[in-house]
């Protein structure tokens, strides 16, 4: 066994010592209210179009492997902001997001717990320019329209971007779009610029005459969260270890079946072989998806002081808060 899966093992079961504990506290109160019901019949969970673990997790259902007698139902989002909106309503127990999406989401007091992370491949998040654009320089962007998912992970990466440039969010005109009508207004070259992620940008990388001005490996590591629904978490504090442990087995599988993996993720999303290969190329082999940490924590409570900084959010947050225990 490597030592990322002890990792990952020894992660699983320290949480599940957590859920242990947590058990026992409610074991107590369903003795003072029997009438309580704890029985966990349905699982609905959020994910994006990009998300091969979630994906494989489904093809092979693996979840209900780990949720027996339950219903496992899947809801598919455009990106973080309208996913976690979903979840926040009650729509939705659990689903997968970049960074920024639950800082938004936590700054607009929406219910959500933050209940496990994932590195994010670098490469995998870019701004790119047209072929024969003038813009050449990060300084070139200055008055130029850049179009954005807004409260995405591409937020995020765009301030760095121009705090790289030594720009000012005053400095640029942002076009708050999603993916799909962003790529539209740069084809049409309504915009000067496109910040988005995978596969988005292997996409129209080969479809159109296209410069990447600047990636993610330029910046430190990001992260992508799962995030649960608080009230779910309360009713079933045992799904987080055994919903751990199935996206653990779902990229195990994707490890071990690399072309079965391919041909699945190509035919699930829609996507020519050759790209989804380039993103499944940017995939670490080892990647595993862990509880909440202190550094991430920490990553995630700079990001949210900055943006606050900046003005991009009227109001700063606790990142910490919103950590599931």
């Amino acid at each position: 066994m490597n030592s990322t899966r002890m990792i990952t093992v020894t992660s699983i079961l320290s949480l599940g010592t957590i859920v242990s504990g947590c058990e026992k506290s409610q074991d107590a109160q369903d003795q003072t209210n029997p009438n309580k019901n704890t029985d966990q019949q349905s699982l609905v969970v959020g994910f994006q179009k990009s998300q091969i673990t979630l994906l494989v997790a489904r093809k092979e259902k693996l979840l209900e492997q780990s949720f027996q007698n339950t219903k496992i139902e899947w809801k598919e989002f455009p990106a973080g902001p309208q996913l976690l909106e979903a979840l926040s309503a009650g729509s939705l127990d659990i689903g997968s997001v970049g960074n920024i999406p639950p800082i938004f989401a936590q700054a607009a007091n929406k219910s959500i717990s933050y209940v496990a992370y994932e590195q994010v491949p670098k490469k995998a998040l870019g701004l790119i320019v047209d072929q024969a654009s003038p813009i050449h320089t990060l300084k070139d962007l200055k008055g130029k329209k850049i179009a954005l998912q807004k409260g995405s992970a591409a937020h995020d990466f765009l301030n760095k971007v121009l705090v790289k440039a030594d720009l000012k969010w005053e400095d640029i005109s942002p076009i708050w779009l999603a993916p799909a009508e962003a790529r539209a207004a740069f084809t049409q070259k309504s915009i000067d610029a496109w910040v988005s992620w995978d596969p988005y940008l292997n996409v129209i990388e080969r479809d159109s005459k296209v410069r990447t001005l600047i990636d993610d490996e330029h910046f430190p590591d990001a992260y992508q969260f799962y995030i649960a629904n608080p009230k779910f978490l309360s009713t079933h504090p045992t799904a987080v270890p055994k919903f751990i442990q199935a996206t653990h087995e779902a990229n195990t599988w994707i490890a071990q079946h690399p072309q079965e993996a391919l041909n699945f993720y190509s035919k699930t999303v829609g996507l020519d072989s050759d790209i989804a290969k380039k993103y499944l190329d940017k995939r670490p082999s080892d990647i595993t998806v862990k509880p909440i940490d202190a550094l991430v924590i920490k990553s995630q409570q700079t990001i949210a002081d900055t943006f606050f900084q900046e003005k991009l959010m009227p109001t700063n947050v606790d990142i910490a808060k919103a950590v599931w225990k």
